[in-house]
């Protein structure tokens, strides 16, 4: 995947969240089962909100997973980290 940044100052970076925040849909499993499926030319997508306790659900299931090869080449297990 190839990702594009762009630095804005914290104000503008607020009203984006505010904006993001207050229409679209909400990512749950069935919206993240779709995201997981391969895809081109997807058009970038905001989510108002994000069900509680997704994302370790998610790192839970693969690291839970017998064949980690599922996810291609790139699958590596979740880094952990140490320290403050």
């Amino acid at each position: 995947m190839r990702f594009m940044v762009e630095a804005v100052p914290a104000g503008d970076f607020a009203a984006w969240v505010k904006q993001a925040s207050s229409g679209g849909p909400a990512l749950d499993d069935a919206g993240y089962a779709a995201l997981a499926k391969p895809s081109k030319g997807v058009p970038p997508t905001t989510y108002r909100a994000v069900r509680p306790k997704l994302f370790e659900r998610i790192l839970d299931q693969t690291a839970a997973e017998k064949d980690n090869t599922a996810g291609g080449d790139a699958w590596c297990p979740p880094a952990l980290r140490t320290g403050g």
